[in-house]
């Protein structure tokens, strides 16, 4: 197999002009451009890249394999390799998952990074049996979107967006589906509050639904209404 190429830094006569840039009003300053193959499976999903924990590190889908690139150094391994091709990641607080078009649905440990500072001359940790949470189908459709967040209990779960209007719970502890919660339509999208006392989700009309958490899951509290579709703003 050959080894992922790096991301390529594009000179800084190629990207973006700083004129175009409303730097003073915007959320972030444009800094520089890594060109990358990174390849999808549906035409409106597009959660395939994330910045985890640590900073200057990105993961990118590549067909089946997610690539795992350290800014600082520019060097890239392949983090997980999938028997399927994703249409959503997320990789967060220790945890890697990746879904699928037909409700595949992947959940791992995310092994130490090779490219933190005491492991620069160390090859990756080997993966093994320890490092799968789940593997196999979560049953529905397509899984829109991943999000690893802390829920109401204070424990970290993957919330997984499925086509079937679902949002399905994951522990990820155990692998096992502890919830799910009923939509009124497909879901592309969810965030929680940093309580995990609320859930906001999205999907292919104009409305944004707010759920509360409530003992025995979540629950729709309020439903607001845009002029436009919500589609995926999260």
């Amino acid at each position: 197999m050959r080894p992922p190429e790096p991301f390529s830094r594009t000179r800084h006569n190629d990207a973006p002009s700083s004129k175009h840039l409303d730097v003073e009003n915007s959320l972030a300053t444009y800094l520089d451009a890594y060109p990358r193959r990174i390849t999808i499976q549906h035409w409106q999903l597009r959660d395939l890249i994330h910045c985890p924990n640590r900073a200057g590190e990105i993961y990118a889908v590549n067909r089946r394999r997610i690539l795992r690139h350290d800014l600082d150094s520019g060097r890239s391994e392949v983090a997980c390799e999938l028997p399927f091709e994703p249409t959503s990641m997320t990789v967060r607080h220790g945890y890697l998952a990746a879904g699928g078009q037909s409700s595949q649905l992947e959940i791992r440990r995310s092994p130490p990074s090779p490219f933190a500072p005491h492991t620069l001359s160390l090859p990756p940790p080997p993966s093994g049996p320890s490092d799968s949470i789940f593997k196999g189908h979560c049953g529905g459709s397509v899984n829109n979107a991943l999000r690893v967040a802390q829920d109401a209990s204070h424990q970290q779960r993957l919330f997984v967006c499925n086509n079937d209007d679902t949002v399905k719970i994951f522990s990820l502890s155990t692998g096992t589906l502890i919830s799910t919660v009923h939509c009124p339509v497909a879901i592309n999208h969810c965030a929680l509050s940093p309580d995990g006392k609320n859930m906001v989700c999205v999907g292919d009309n104009r409305h944004t639904y707010v759920y509360v958490a409530t003992p025995t899951g979540y629950r729709i509290n309020t439903v607001y209404t845009e002029n436009n579709d919500c589609g995926d703003v999260l």
